[in-house]
């Protein structure tokens, strides 16, 4: 058990215990009504708890990487893409260019209908900067 789920057990408890306590009033004995409002105080405050979590792992969910994200080629994980990994990276999205008519109509220059050596280096250079 990691440290954050001890911690959201805490939480939980620290949240049923005076839950219980209430529970445990005698309903005769509380005037003013504050065993009522405590409970749906409380209610409310682990219905928001939950809606939070609930929306915290939805974001995660929708997070999605791209296929062409530098990220998926650097494998040693150190955060930077090394020679090789940039090369890999590099050859991964001139073959998404290719395939893009909207990189062809913006970066074929001689329209030929495909990136050549100077027409993808112009590109590159242009979208990513100097390597």
């Amino acid at each position: 058990m990691n440290t954050r789920q001890i911690l959201r057990l805490l939480a939980v408890a620290s949240l049923l215990v005076p839950g219980i306590r209430l529970l445990a009033v005698d309903a005769g004995a509380d005037p003013f009504g504050t065993r009522n409002f405590s409970l749906n105080l409380l209610e409310k405050d682990i219905r928001d708890a939950n809606e939070r979590e609930e929306t915290r792992q939805a974001r995660k969910e929708a997070v999605k990487i791209s296929p062409l994200s530098a990220v998926n080629f650097d494998l040693n994980k150190d955060g930077k893409l090394d020679d090789t990994e940039f090369a890999t990276w590099n050859a991964a999205v001139r073959k998404a260019a290719a395939k893009s008519p909207e990189a062809l109509k913006r970066f074929d220059k001689n329209k030929d209908g495909k990136l050549d050596d100077a027409e993808w280096t112009a590109a590159s250079t242009e979208l990513f900067g100097k390597h």
